[in-house]
């Protein structure tokens, strides 16, 4: 039987229904009466002697007195009471199997009566002096009231006795092995389910082997020999010192504790694969027994329980800039044994370094998402580096350009324009590895143009010299020209000085003052800032009143850039749209078969033109003998603009045909003229380009990089034959080059 026993109280002694042990029995019937020879309240007990009381005279002596009072009846004494057998795991608690109760202190010749009710009921017992336990009925706790009446009845004082009895055997205890579990290692425990509260447990291996006692019910792994199957019995004895049966346990035991692991990082990625420097925190762990756990603890924190069974642990976490770990590891097997620790230190270093580069170009941008940008002409130069020279002296720093091989820097980092190979765009991948084989990596745009242009071509504007072709002059303009002049920038220098920069406009006249022998040098400096080769002119230019005028006979007819006979001409392309005629002092001239007209300061002027057409210009001059010259030269005058062109997407990709959305910029020129050829501009170089033919490509766009996606603006002009200049034809279009909706 289970359960904490009540105080049983004192063994015995005077009850409450006995306050004197020479009294008669009680009337039950008048209550609150006094008992028959029981003092009044104001009369002294008749055991007692009597006190004088000061407050009340003496007694009359003479008053008559009982010469023969009657003595007071004896009162027998408690009986003494307690358990035959205390069986319970103290012998003095009050908690048993045997309700058998020992009486002592009886008077000669008394009997007892007791009572289970706490005095409701009596029952008479004689005088033996043990009371049966089948006395005491069912288990449970009891209150026994017990008093002896002596040979002349008179009732003694009771005693009582409280007591737990509890003949009932605990239940058979039990256990089985974890299900998760194969066996039990060294520091397991097994703790029997079942056990009443105070019960005591008790063990043993052997049939024949004393029974032990498990501590706080738990039964250590110590008491087994050695691994394997044991069998182990096991009971219980309540706290009445009932014993239970006796069950047996199977028990499976691995108490040997497992090796240590082995550790080794997965992948020592840095220059040498077993210098322990690595970007990766992942840690190899062997030797593990199968199923086994483990448990990790880093730079002698805590230990903690890592997923079963992988194999591989993992620091990056811990260390999310790097360091020097020492990572420990332990192996729990399936019993739950942990070996002693495996330790492994390394070099943790994650951070990747992006390596530098810089230009001499006065055209590079860097920072962003995108790649970094930069063009480079003949002049410039370009050298790579690493991120920093200090403690990462040792990273190691390569490039590849457009995807090519990985080639290690030169030691100065310079890289020659021949890396980039042809003029255009190309992709530059710069990398920097580390002793831990993190790697930096920055990519450049770079637009190449390392082709000069060509040399320029000079000539005065007016030789009148006596010869057309001997570079003497009163006029020191210089007419300028080459391909694409629009917007070109030029230096040019006089005998030798310093250059002067200046930006060809137009094919103007250019006047350089001088006076003497010339040395004119002339240098174009594209968009690229390439610098081609100078031209020189070597002329002289003289006084006019002293400049010896050419002979008769020989009138020169001249317009700027001079064109062919019979070529077109724009008289808007000129100044005033004016023809000069040089040689003819005092010469006529006429158009076609109009009449003569005197030719004065050797200016045709525009309002002394033609209208548009076919026409002849005839010089008439005379020598100073009067022998006549005539020199004649035709001209096509057409001063009528041509109309815009128009520009048309070769292929539009997008969802129609017609929403200018693409990813082909590629554009259809038309609309041109027979002969015609035009100038445009994409809008991203600033620099207008001339072409010919009916087709605008991606390349010649120039846009910012090969990837480029947004708004491109396409604006386009066409040129006669005469040089008209058209209106614009624009176009604006959206390019995504990763694919427009087919």
């Amino acid at each position: 039987m289970s359960g904490q026993k009540p105080d049983a109280g004192s063994g015995s002694g005077p009850g409450p229904d006995h306050p004197g042990a020479d009294l008669p029995p009680p009337d039950p019937s008048k209550p609150g009466e006094p008992k028959p020879d029981q003092p009044k309240p104001d009369q002294p007990k008749p055991d007692q002697p009597q006190q004088p009381d000061p407050a009340k005279p003496d007694p009359d002596p003479t008053t008559p007195t009982d010469p023969d009072p009657k003595p007071p009846a004896p009162v027998p004494a408690a009986p003494l009471l307690s358990l035959a057998v205390d069986t319970g795991s103290s012998d003095h608690d009050r908690i048993t199997s045997s309700g058998s109760v020992n009486v002592s202190g009886l008077e000669a010749g008394a009997t007892l009566a007791f009572s289970l009710d706490g005095g409701k009921t009596w029952t008479a017992h004689g005088g033996d002096a043990l009371l049966p336990d089948s006395l005491f009925g069912t288990d449970g706790e009891k209150h026994l009231t017990v008093r002896q009446i002596d040979a002349s009845g008179n009732e003694g004082v009771a005693a009582e006795l409280s007591f737990v009895l509890d003949r009932t055997a605990p239940d058979a205890l039990h256990w089985t092995m974890p299900a998760d579990r194969p066996a039990l290692g060294a520091a397991d425990r097994i703790v029997p389910l079942g056990a009443e509260a105070g019960a005591l447990v008790e063990y043993r291996l052997a049939t024949t082997a004393a029974w032990q006692t498990a501590v706080d019910g738990q039964i250590p792994m110590s008491m087994f020999h050695q691994d394997g199957i044991a069998h182990l019995a096991v009971r219980q004895t309540d706290l009445a010192g009932n014993v239970g049966p006796v069950t047996t346990l199977t028990v499976n035991l691995d108490a040997t504790v497992p090796h240590a692991p082995t550790l080794a990082l997965q992948n020592d990625t840095g220059v040498s694969s077993t210098d322990g420097i690595t970007s990766s925190g992942n840690v190899v762990v062997g030797g593990l027994e199968p199923g086994a756990r483990l448990l990790v603890s880093t730079n002698g924190g805590d230990w903690d329980e890592w997923a079963a069974g992988t194999g591989v642990v993992n620091v990056d976490a811990q260390f999310p800039y790097g360091g020097q770990p020492t990572v420990q590891v332990k192996q729990v097997d399936a019993a739950g044994n942990a070996s002693v620790a495996a330790a492994l230190t390394f070099t943790l270093d994650q951070e990747a370094l992006i390596p530098n580069w810089t230009s001499s170009s006065r055209h590079q941008q860097t920072g962003g998402a995108a790649p970094d940008q930069v063009s480079l002409n003949a002049q410039d130069d370009f050298t790579i580096s690493l991120h920093s020279l200090g403690a990462r002296h040792q990273d190691s720093l390569a490039y590849r350009v457009d995807g090519g091989a990985w080639r290690d820097a030169p030691a100065d980092g310079h890289l020659p324009l021949s890396t980039f190979g042809a003029d255009g765009k190309h992709l530059l991948e710069l990398r920097e590895t580390d002793l831990a084989g993190n790697e930096g990596l920055r990519k450049v745009e770079v637009t190449l143009d390392a082709t000069p242009p060509v040399a320029p071509t000079l000539a005065l504007f007016h030789d009148d010299g006596p010869s057309a072709t001997d570079h003497v002059t009163t006029d020191g303009r210089v007419v300028i020209s080459g391909p694409d002049l629009l917007g070109l920038d030029f230096q040019s220098r006089l005998n030798g000085g310093g250059w002067v920069d200046e930006r060809l406009g137009d094919n103007s006249p250019r006047n350089y003052p001088s006076v003497g022998e010339t040395d004119l040098e002339v240098r174009f400096i594209d968009a690229a800032g390439n610098v081609g080769p100078s031209s020189h002119l070597h002329y002289t230019v003289g006084d006019p009143d002293t400049t010896p005028s050419p002979s008769p006979g020989s009138a020169k007819i001249q317009i700027p850039n001079d064109p062919a006979i019979s070529s077109l001409w724009n008289t808007a392309y000129t100044q005033s749209g004016t023809i000069l005629v040089f040689n003819a002092s005092n010469g006529e001239y006429r158009w076609d078969d109009g009449a003569w007209n005197a030719l004065g300061d050797g200016t045709i002027r525009k309002e002394q033109l033609p209208g548009e057409g076919l026409h002849t210009l005839s010089i008439r001059t005379q020598d100073a003998a009067g022998h006549p010259a005539l020199t004649q030269r035709q001209f096509t005058i057409d001063d009528t603009k041509p109309e815009a062109p128009h520009l048309a997407l070769i292929h539009d990709t997008g969802a129609s045909d017609t929403d200018l959305l693409t990813s082909d910029p590629s554009l259809r020129v038309t609309g041109l003229e027979p002969g015609a050829t035009w100038v445009f501009s994409g809008g991203f170089d600033h620099i207008f380009h001339y072409g010919s033919g009916d087709t605008i490509s991606k390349a010649d766009l120039h846009l910012p990089s090969e990837d480029y996606a947004g708004l491109v603006r396409v604006t386009v002009q066409q040129i006669d034959q005469a040089g008209n200049l058209s209106d614009y034809g624009r176009i604006d279009l959206q390019l995504r080059p990763d694919g427009a909706v087919i």
